[in-house]
């Protein structure tokens, strides 16, 4: 069928997850104006400011970027969308200074093992 040209009709899991990936892209173009770069921190959240479009607002840029990353969420059966996010500069893998930095980081937010009351150093 494929070679007569037929027509396949998207579910709509893959109508949501090609919405969601193009939202995902444009906030990275905006992101890639203002920063001049796609290294993304983790904890990024796209504002609600005019510079970006409506659309991206809130979204959770760097929690996606981690996820593209190390999951291959969004591409692993799209070599399109992997693709144009070649054309657009992404980087797959975190440059090794900053995986040291994230790592450092992510250990400084951890909470403490330890156990320490605050009621024991209060007057």
């Amino acid at each position: 069928l494929n070679d007569l040209g037929f027509l396949w009709e998207e579910d709509n899991t893959s109508k949501f997850s090609k919405k969601r990936f193009d939202v995902i892209f444009i906030a990275l173009q905006e992101y890639k104006s203002h920063f001049g770069n796609l290294m993304v921190p983790q904890s990024y959240v796209v504002p609600s400011d005019p510079r970006f479009t409506k659309s991206t607002w809130g979204l959770k840029l760097g929690a996606r970027v981690n996820a593209i990353r190390s999951q291959g969420t969004f591409v692993a059966n799209s070599p399109e969308r992997r693709e144009k996010l070649n054309a657009l500069g992404f980087t797959w893998e975190l440059p090794s200074e900053l995986k040291r930095r994230k790592k450092d980081s992510d250990q400084l937010n951890e909470p403490s093992t330890t156990s320490s009351s605050s009621d024991e150093h209060r007057l």
